[in-house]
């Protein structure tokens, strides 16, 4: 299962912004280099196009910013993140055949989000994890993973299948009902009111 960390691009977007415009920093350190993926992104997220996220990659290289990003990296959550969810993709591709093996992103930015499905253009449904969700103060978030991870694949799934994501409030609720009852057969049953309180935002 690949698994793949945009938190270098990140890092050298970092560095170049000292010497740039933060957007001209985002768009020439990150964007250009997976442009598919931001674009996923960043809609995923509820933008548009990025002369919207000028506020927020603003925020991206304040020094409250870099202080999650100092607890993202001494706390080891992308290796304990990449741990958790090769585990737990292993038992839901034993449950749910015929899916694809999706492509798994970790990286920082973009509505703190702990985890959410992606339709990216260029290479299939994927899964995203907001690395800042788990500074030191969502460290406890950590033990969610497999769910999200389980939640996330079944959304995967209906991707798959050349379905879009859903608009209207109907289709969500199916798209949404369908993760969490994967997710709640392919582990431990949960109850429901912890397990909407644990949702990552989606």
């Amino acid at each position: 299962m690949p698994v793949e960390s945009l938190a270098q691009q990140y890092e050298r977007m970092i560095e170049g912004a000292g010497a740039l415009e933060p957007e001209e920093a985002f768009r020439r350190h990150c964007y250009q280099v997976t442009p598919a993926v931001w674009d996923a992104v960043l809609v995923g997220s509820g933008k548009t196009a990025l002369d919207d996220v000028r506020s927020q990659i603003r925020w991206m290289t304040s020094e409250e910013y870099r202080r999650v990003r100092e607890s993202v990296q001494r706390n080891g959550v992308e290796q304990r993140i990449t741990e958790s969810v090769t585990r737990t993709l292993g038992r839901c591709r034993s449950l749910l055949y015929g899916v694809d093996e999706p492509q798994v992103y970790l990286a920082f930015g973009f509505g703190c989000v702990g985890a959410g499905a992606l339709d990216v253009a260029e290479g299939g449904p994927a899964i995203y994890f907001g690395l800042e969700f788990f500074g030191d103060e969502g460290l406890t978030h950590l033990g969610n993973v497999p769910m999200w991870t389980a939640h996330e694949y079944c959304h995967i799934a209906w991707l798959s299948c050349g379905r879009q994501l859903p608009r209207a409030l109907k289709g969500t609720l199916v798209f949404e009902g369908l993760a969490v009852c994967f997710s709640e057969h392919g582990l431990a049953p949960r109850n429901w009111s912890k397990y909407s309180e644990s949702l990552p935002g989606i």
